[in-house]
């Protein structure tokens, strides 16, 4: 899907479409639900090098919005907010230029193929399949923790660099973050997991009795899922065979169904 955007060029009244990127058709779902492209903007790099070239994936979260080309960057086309660490760049300054996101504070996070922008957290996969977040960990929307609620004792409700995500979760496809919560797919099977806030049943779990600190299956969907989008509270995924399923929140009829 090339993506476009109507807008008229400082000085250049007569340039009324700009090429804005590429994005492909999990990114076209995401949009449909309305989370994660919201609007196309123009990434530019940090070091005054034009703008990022190729193919690469966008993603809006409420705070920031994150591309990728090579390294893992976070740009607004305002300075951005940065109150809980969702640049990923080892600092909670907001930043008017992309910063590359870091796993510490010498090494930056590489080989990048989808990032995905929360509320107050970000995420991303690598080529090799694997999921790293950073940002709030508030709910566990980071996936990092292995048992108990992050706390302030333990210095775990955010992460000023990008973590590794806990458990088994590997060969990942797919990532899609939503206001507090987050969902993944695994290629070969199509299992979908999610982690994270729990409040609405936002993970498909079967209840909304509390959250989930590192990956748990949806129920129903430990294979073929195909597509997967996170909403602000709610959850859909499309099945092989196109069918689709939402969950969670519904207060605005954002599952499909009636909300009373």
């Amino acid at each position: 899907i090339d993506v476009f955007h109507s807008a008229h060029a400082s000085g250049s009244p007569n340039q009324d479409f700009q090429e804005l990127g590429t994005v492909d058709a999990r990114a076209g779902l995401e949009a449909a639900v309305g989370v994660a492209l919201q609007r196309a903007v123009r990434l530019e790099r940090g070091d005054g090098g034009g703008i990022l070239g190729g193919r690469f994936h966008v993603a809006e979260g409420r705070k920031r919005e994150c591309g990728h080309e090579r390294k893992a960057r976070s740009t607004e086309g305002r300075p951005c907010e940065e109150p809980t660490g969702q640049l990923g760049n080892g600092s909670t300054e907001s930043s008017p230029a992309p910063s590359a996101v870091m796993k510490n504070r010498t090494s930056p996070l590489t080989s990048i193929t989808q990032v995905t922008g929360g509320g107050s957290h970000t995420c991303g996969i690598t080529s090799t399949g694997s999921a790293f977040c950073w940002g709030s960990n508030q709910n566990g929307q980071l996936g990092n923790s292995t048992a108990s609620k992050p706390t302030k004792n333990n210095a775990a409700t955010i992460s000023l660099f990008a973590v590794a995500v806990a458990g088994s979760l590997s060969g990942v496809t797919a990532i899609s973050a939503g206001e507090s919560h987050t969902c993944a797919l695994k290629g070969g099977t199509g299992g979908m997991f999610c982690w994270g806030a729990n409040t609405f049943g936002q993970l498909g779990v079967g209840n909304n009795l509390s959250n989930r600190f590192k990956p748990v299956s949806v129920s129903g969907f430990g294979s073929g899922v195909t597509l997967i989008a996170s909403g602000a509270s709610h959850t859909c995924a499309v099945k092989a065979g196109d069918s689709v399923s939402c969950w969670g929140d519904n207060s605005s009829g954002q599952l499909g169904v009636n909300p009373l």
